[in-house]
């Protein structure tokens, strides 16, 4: 699999996203279905879907069904298109771990 040059590793994306909206690293990867986590959560799947991770990469890396993967992602990228302050969070996440 050909990723970017500068690739995100998911421990990398982990911890920016957890910054970014203010909870533990490890609040990502559990099975909480709080709003904050699970925004989180699928941040991290859209970031790291959109640098070439399959979705069964990511299924395995966070221990979901694929098509809880698919969903997030569909969902979150619709609330980055309607948001602002998603958008703003999404754009500066992704600014941090490209450069």
């Amino acid at each position: 699999m050909v990723r970017n040059t500068l690739e995100m590793k998911i421990e990398n994306v982990d911890k920016e996203v957890a910054e970014a909206f203010g909870i533990k690293v490890t609040d990502i990867r559990k099975r909480n279905r709080r709003r904050e986590f699970s925004d989180a959560r699928q941040m991290a799947w859209m970031l790291l879907s959109d640098n070439g991770y399959s979705i069964m990469e990511l299924s395995r890396a966070y221990r979901r069904n694929h098509s809880a993967v698919c969903k997030g992602i569909r969902r979150i990228k619709g609330l980055v298109e309607v948001h602002r302050k998603i958008d703003a969070l999404y754009r500066e996440i992704k600014e941090k771990l490209c450069c």
